[in-house]
């Protein structure tokens, strides 16, 4: 009977430990992943109870500008990118959200994150910075036993939150050739877009040769298609000494474009900077004005056939 008793005692403390790690575990959240994390963005979500979910955002820093290699940019600074995420509304509800670096996000169990949101009225936020180009992530945890809703607030510098989501090559072409047509006919130029909005490539802008403000540090996206054989040039006009500069690349670059090198990069052509290329399979052409000086600056992007190649020379005939 009492080696029944011990072995009773035993089974009843097993069964308490169990409990106890079964217990824990239910309020532990759920282990989500980060590798197929989406953008963050500013949409209302819900996260179920003791759950949990990853987000990601971008840092793309880049050095000086082109130009800065060859001129003094008197008001260059340095390339930095900077990030600060705030969830309104959320800092008493139980959930929290931590910030995971690139190099953290292999191994992040095994890490702690370079920081976490934290209490400032009623909101948890984290501000933070990067001085080269990469992927952060973020993760959101629900301890509590109850679902919750909740949503970002993302700003700063150098940010990326978005990729396209269609093949550019699919994009309809722009008839450029009547778009030339039309404007030495004094024709309604494109469609004016929101000043400042085309952030990213995919929110790319139709090149309307009109004047434009690029804020200082900010990069702005356009876009052009040749027709048919008809070469075209690019130009920032009259601004070859303002510190800004320019560089294009074909849809096939779009997607890690800061990975690529461009197809080609403004050049001094008088006063103006100037890029000259020829068509190919995909006619589509994405030109990113770059300003990296520490002051707004008022420019004109305009998109032109180009003069036409010289003819080759005949080969030399003996009679």
């Amino acid at each position: 009977m009492k080696i029944v008793y011990r072995a009773s005692s035993l089974a009843a403390v097993m069964l308490l430990l169990l409990s106890g790690a079964l217990a824990a575990g239910a309020d532990a959240p759920a282990d989500a992943e980060p590798g197929q994390a989406p953008y963050i963005d500013g949409q209302t979500h819900t996260l179920a109870a003791r759950d949990s979910t990853w987000y990601r955002f971008e840092f793309s820093v880049l050095g000086p500008g082109f130009l800065c290699h060859f001129i003094a940019c008197q008001d260059l600074q340095s390339a930095h990118g900077s990030a600060t995420i705030r969830m309104p509304g959320i800092a008493r509800s139980g959930l929290g959200f931590e910030v995971y670096a690139p190099s953290q996000v292999r191994d992040w169990r095994k890490e702690d994150p370079v920081g976490r949101g934290s209490p400032d009225g009623e909101d948890l936020v984290w501000a933070g910075g990067a001085d080269a180009s990469g992927a952060w992530y973020v993760l959101v945890i629900n301890s509590t036993g109850y679902s919750i809703d909740y949503h970002f607030a993302i700003a700063g510098s150098s940010l990326v939150v978005s990729r396209p989501t269609i093949d550019p090559a699919a994009r309809q072409p722009t008839d450029v050739a009547a778009w030339l047509d039309a404007q030495r006919a004094g024709a309604p130029k494109p469609a004016p877009y929101t000043a400042g909005s085309n952030v990213n490539p995919d929110k790319s802008a139709e090149i309307d040769g009109s004047p434009h403000t690029i804020s200082p540090g900010a990069d702005l996206w356009y876009i052009f298609t040749f027709v048919s054989d008809v070469r075209l040039s690019v130009r920032v006009m009259g601004d070859a000494g303002s510190g800004l500069a320019f560089e294009v690349y074909a849809p096939g670059q779009i997607t890690d474009w800061w990975k690529e090198d461009p197809l080609g990069r403004g050049e001094l052509i008088g006063g103006d900077l100037a890029w000259t290329g020829d068509p190919n399979s995909s006619r589509l052409r994405y030109v990113r004005v770059i300003n990296r000086t520490g002051r707004a600056v008022d420019f004109q992007l305009t998109v032109a056939e180009a003069q036409p190649k010289a003819p080759a020379p005949r080969p030399f005939q003996g009679y």
